[in-house]
């Protein structure tokens, strides 16, 4: 059984009315002299007047009145509540009965909440998406015409309240039709009364006794102490003219993309064609104008109905509280809150079943704002995209120096393999992007028919070409979406107990080598010749904000990313076979290195074929049917002979060749060999299957370290080496300086296959075998990497 309780906080504004009637008090004319009342004061007649209680009250006219309505689950009958207030005393009618009570008077408006109670049963596959993209639309209606035959035929005009609730510090209590305060009202057997009424209700009327799909709705009063705080919190605030938090409508987002590389100067807007006037953009059309007149004529009328916008996604995002408000006054009402709050929809399964992520985007602090003003730009969002798993964009918002976004999104992963999601907790990371709209206002000839322009002074005349073009003329805004700064957020927390990461991130230039995406097209060839010489785009993100200005401000992104159940790391790990690991090893010692390379070389020529070499493309040509699912034991990856070390990076099953050499070198001290792996993390694929039908492992033999040549200025002009080339260079020039394997993975530093080609054929020489020993030696004598001892590297 599931529980949502509802707060529907309303205000309606007083109307500034005298106290006495209208129309100037009649003054009675003296018809000559009076005479003086010579009798004893004690015998006047005196008027007898009797004085009202203080807990009595008395109304008159209704300052407002309201029809609310609105459908809590998607296919359910919808439900509608009216409210009429006098002021001080306001009362709500429901099908489920009526509730009088005392409001809160503040600053020219009139309090009124609303507690609402609906209990339904445990939610189905499909009502627990539908929920997630339904989007729950509280239709408020001032129009007293809209309100219920109960509320249009209330005639009572003096209500009562408890005389203890006089000096009560409670903003709100209960109010009577009749008076509480005689003597046969028992006041101590009120709470027992209300527990007893609570427990027959939750008896007589549990949901599924009649239909499974029902909606047992109750109204109640304070039932809720965590509502209550939070109702008082926003009037005190309303009165100090302080700012109250709530949260904006934003939609769904859509299913998760299948690949990282996005367009970043897309707009999700199109270019305005529509004409503004000629010369200047603020200019407006006589129709326009008059458009404008009537939707303020409209407006001063007032307005008759209006709409809360409430994504059932946030139910899963924000079961213990969410706020959201009006976003304008419409007549009588000048406030509008909605306050809600549920206990878990989903049960213990579903939250395994659909293995929800969740994530929320809170704020943006310290934007540089002067630079963003100075660069055209409107307003601002913040995007993430995991591939596969999740993708996002927030609503833009403007301007500012802190903007506060406080949205959250629940992804249900019930397709995503456990496997995949978690290697992106392990080795991933959530890249959140800082976008900005950027406008640019430019002239354009737009045709148009002859007397088309109400306004055009020029109908019926001879003009020229030049004073036609003028004429024609008119001001286009053009929209681009601009990645401004990314900030980086290590989810691996999510493995602990507490599945919980809360973080502010600091944000980098979104083409910062750590932090950045693949900035440049993809190439299709898998020739080295041409993937040197082919041409290929840069992708600059364009963001004018420097790293020394974002690091200078400390411009951060605040973000939490919570799992509703674990990932069960370790049940994934010892239950599939396919499983995928990785070893990084920069090894120093000459023949350390020859013993790990031969080791590698007999393990794949064991599976492909004793004819099968060391990987090169210039010399081995294997035959491409080798690549095979069947393949899974093969060990792929990379060596680089730089000269001083050597370099070797190898992935294969995590129960294979790969925790064995890890096995047989981890005891090395680490002046010999520098280790990086752990056997907890897991890959649902391979960095470079593309070696396979070339024998798993390619070796670059560089001509001069890795260190020389980036020490040499001229490799930094733009266009002296391809642009894979250097894409390598920059990548293997940071993982020597890397501290874990984690960090490695996360930040995409191992450059990818066709980028070793670019670099073997741009800095590499050719290698071979030492002819002393041939391949059936060295498999007899290879029983552990000691007794090997061939020099391969040359």
């Amino acid at each position: 059984m599931k529980t949502l309780k509802l707060t529907i906080l309303l205000a309606f504004s007083i109307k500034d009315s005298s106290s006495t009637p209208s129309g100037k008090p009649e003054k009675h004319k003296s018809h000559g002299k009076q005479k003086k009342d010579k009798r004893n004061p004690s015998k006047r007649n005196s008027p007898v007047t009797l004085q009202k209680p203080e807990y009595m009250y008395e109304v008159d006219s209704p300052i407002g009145s309201c029809h609310v309505e609105y459908e809590i689950l998607p296919g359910r009958p919808k439900y509608q509540i009216d409210v009429v207030c006098w002021k001080t005393i306001a009362k709500v009618y429901t099908l489920d009965g009526h509730i009088a009570l005392k409001t809160c008077v503040k600053d020219d408006l009139s309090w009124v909440p609303v507690y609402v109670t609906h209990v339904f049963n445990d939610l189905d596959v499909s009502d627990i998406f539908k929920l997630h993209g339904h989007v729950i639309n509280y239709i408020i209606m001032t129009n007293p015409a809209k309100l219920g035959n109960d509320a249009k035929k209330e005639k009572n005009k003096t209500f009562f309240i408890n005389q203890k609730n006089l000096e009560s510090p409670k903003k709100f209590s209960l109010a009577y039709d009749y008076d509480p305060n005689v003597n046969q009202y028992n006041y101590d057997e009120e709470p027992l009364k209300n527990f007893i009424e609570g427990l027959i209700w939750e008896c007589a009327e549990y949901p599924g006794k009649f239909n499974d799909k029902e909606v047992i709705t109750k109204l109640k009063f304070l039932d809720y102490p965590l509502h209550e705080f939070y109702t008082n919190q926003i009037i005190d605030r309303i009165k100090v003219s302080d700012a109250v938090m709530f949260k904006s409508f934003a939609p769904s987002c859509p299913p998760p993309s299948f690949h990282e590389d996005m367009d970043e100067n897309e707009s999700p807007q199109k270019t305005n064609k529509k004409s503004k006037g000629k010369g200047d953009p603020e200019k407006t059309t006589k129709h326009e104008k008059k458009k404008d007149k009537s939707q303020n004529a409209n407006k001063d009328k007032g307005c008759n109905a209006i709409t809360i916008r409430v994504s059932g996604e946030g139910l899963y995002t924000d079961p213990d509280l969410a706020i959201y408000s009006l976003t304008e006054a419409c007549g009588p009402l000048g406030e509008a809150y909605v306050l809600m709050s549920t206990n878990e929809l989903l049960t213990k399964i579903q939250k395994n079943e659909f293995n929800s992520l969740i994530i929320k985007i809170n704020k943006i602090t310290n934007l540089p704002l002067k630079e963003l003003i100075l660069h055209g730009f409107k307003d601002i969002s913040v995007r993430y995209n995991v591939p596969f798993i999740a993708q996002c964009t927030t609503v833009a918002k403007p301007l500012e120096q802190c903007i506060t976004f406080n949205e959250g999104h629940a992804h249900f992963l019930p397709g995503v393999p456990k496997l995949k999601f978690l290697e992106f907790i392990q080795t991933g990371r959530l890249i959140a992007e800082i976008r900005g709209r950027r406008e640019q206002h430019f002239k354009t000839v737009v045709p148009s028919l002859f007397g088309f322009e109400a306004n055009d002074k020029c109908i019926g005349r001879k003009v020229t070409i030049r004073n036609c073009k003028q004429i024609l003329e008119r001001w286009n805004v053009k929209s681009t979406m601009v990645t401004l700064a990314v900030a980086c957020f290590n989810v691996s927390s999510l493995l602990k107990p507490s599945w919980f990461v809360e973080e502010a991130g600091t944000c980098h230039h979104p083409d910062a080598l750590l932090y950045k995406r693949n900035n440049y097209r993809r190439y299709s060839t898998t020739t080295i010749n041409n993937i040197n010489l082919e041409v290929l785009s840069k992708l600059n993100s364009g963001s004018p904000l420097t790293e020394g200005v974002l690091s200078k401000i400390g411009t951060t992104v605040d973000i939490e990313i919570h799992l509703s159940a674990p990932s069960n790391a370790f049940l994934e790990l010892y239950s599939n076979n396919s499983i995928f690991n990785e070893l990084f090893v920069i090894v120093k010692r000459y023949e350390l290195a020859h013993q790990l390379l031969h080791l590698v070389m007999l393990h794949n020529q064991n599976i492909l074929g004793p004819e099968v070499m060391i990987a090169n493309y210039l010399k081995s040509n294997i035959n491409k049917e080798l690549d095979s699912d069947n393949n899974n034991n093969v060990v792929t990856g990379f060596i680089l002979n730089n000269g001083n070390c050597y370099i070797f990076f190898i992935e294969g099953l995590a129960n294979g060749l790969v925790s064995h050499i890890w096995s047989q070198i981890k005891d090395f001290s680490g002046s010999e060999v520098k280790i990086f792996y752990s056997s907890d993390f897991c890959f649902e694929r391979r960095l470079y299957s593309e070696f396979i039908p070339y024998g798993g492992v390619y070796v670059v033999n560089l001509k001069t370290p890795l260190h020389n040549i980036l020490i040499q200025d001229i490799v930094y002009l733009e266009g002296n080496i391809p642009l894979p080339c250097w894409e390598a260079l920059k990548k293997l020039g940071t993982l020597m300086k890397c501290n874990t394997l984690r960090l490695m993975a996360q930040c995409n530093l191992f450059p990818t296959a066709k980028e070793i080609l670019s670099l073997d054929m741009e800095f590499g020489v050719p290698y071979q075998w030492d002819p002393k020993e041939n391949l059936t030696n060295l498999r007899r004598n290879t029983i552990g990497l000691k007794n090997v001892h061939t020099q391969l590297f040359m």
